[in-house]
């Protein structure tokens, strides 16, 4: 009896001391993986986060820090694939993207003048296309209006300012038709 006293005070000795290590241990992986994060060592923060997993399985805290890496590589990795595609020309597909990255980090300032930049690109060619399609329907003040709008969304754009001239000149031409007109001697 006095055997098996001495062997159940032993083992429990042994669980509390290998509790206190696994305890430490968790605690030394976790502090190492915020420090990564810190840092902007991401992998070695997610082996770290992992290695306290190990110690602690089922850890929130340990299993946020994971999370909070998987957040920040598909920003980053839709970030740069909405950096681009803008590149490309492809803005519906670069929209779509910031969108996503905007929804893993709201607020980011980055995303929001990326969506910014995109629709406002977007504004300007459907002014300047409604521009052109009003010249060639004879509405020039309207199309000048339009062309004007689209140069405030891109100040000295060599295009939108070209346009405004081309209606400029056919609204004068217009003027002076009429003028002279005015000045014919009606037949009687």
């Amino acid at each position: 009896m006095k055997n098996s006293l001495v062997v159940a005070v032993i083992v429990m000795l042994c669980a509390v001391s290998h509790g206190s290590v696994t305890e430490d241990m968790y605690s030394r992986c976790y502090a190492h993986g915020i420090e990564k994060v810190k840092q902007g060592n991401l992998e070695a923060a997610r082996v770290s986060f992992q290695q306290a997993l190990g110690f602690k399985p089922g850890d929130t805290n340990a299993l946020k820090g994971i999370q909070l890496i998987d957040a920040r590589y598909k920003y980053s990795q839709a970030y740069a694939q909405a950096v681009e595609q803008v590149k490309q020309g492809n803005l519906e597909a670069a929209r779509s993207n910031f969108e996503q990255a905007l929804a893993l980090r709201p607020n980011d300032p980055a995303a929001q003048k990326g969506i910014r930049l995109i629709d406002e690109r977007n504004t300007y060619n459907e002014l300047f296309s409604r521009a052109v399609e009003q010249v060639k329907q004879g509405e020039l003040e309207a199309a000048r209006l339009s062309f004007e709008q689209a140069l405030a969304l891109k100040p000295n754009d060599a295009n939108a300012l070209k346009g405004i001239q081309l209606v400029d000149e056919r609204l004068n031409a217009a003027e002076a038709a009429a003028e002279d007109a005015a000045l014919t001697p009606a037949n009687e």
